[in-house]
């Protein structure tokens, strides 16, 4: 019995790193570039534009970029804009654009998630894959929210 329990959860165990090395991936591409590269979330493909600071202050600055879901066919694709404005290290607010509509501000529940990352404190790996972790949960399957899953990584990530 033990060992059937040991390999269930080794199993598991490397379930979870694939999921998490997937979205890792996806990060990177997103911040990293080249622009154009494609991130996959939860089965959703965006072609990423890395972010560019703007609006630079003394201990203030914004990044602003874009993520564009691609459909099967092109003229169902959809652009989302992204600012995101960072203050003496924390992430104070993100704001979306879809298809040249309304700014509008991140869901209230991917702020909280975010935790200590709104408030700039230093932040040990295991409380950055909580982070991480209460981002998944509240990933529905739909492209939108697997867009806000990755803005909100590239706002923890990206000084």
């Amino acid at each position: 019995m033990k060992k059937v329990w040991l390999s269930g959860m080794a199993l598991a165990l490397s379930i979870a790193a694939a999921t998490c090395s997937g979205y890792e991936e996806a990060i990177r591409a997103a911040l990293e570039g080249p622009d154009g590269a494609h991130a996959i979330i939860a089965k959703h493909r965006f072609a990423v534009q890395s972010p560019q600071m703007e609006d630079k202050q003394e201990s203030k600055h914004t990044l602003t970029g874009q993520l564009t879901r691609l459909d099967a066919r092109p003229s169902k694709d959809d652009i989302i804009s992204y600012r995101i404005v960072r203050e003496k290290g924390a992430v104070k607010n993100i704001d979306l654009q879809i298809n040249g509509g309304m700014w509008l501000p991140m869901r209230p529940s991917v702020m909280d998630a975010l935790g200590d990352y709104r408030n700039g404190t230093p932040m040990p790996e295991e409380k950055q894959q909580e982070v991480t972790r209460a981002l998944e949960k509240l990933m529905d399957g739909s492209w939108r929210k697997a867009a806000e899953f990755l803005i909100a990584h590239i706002a923890t990530r990206r000084c």
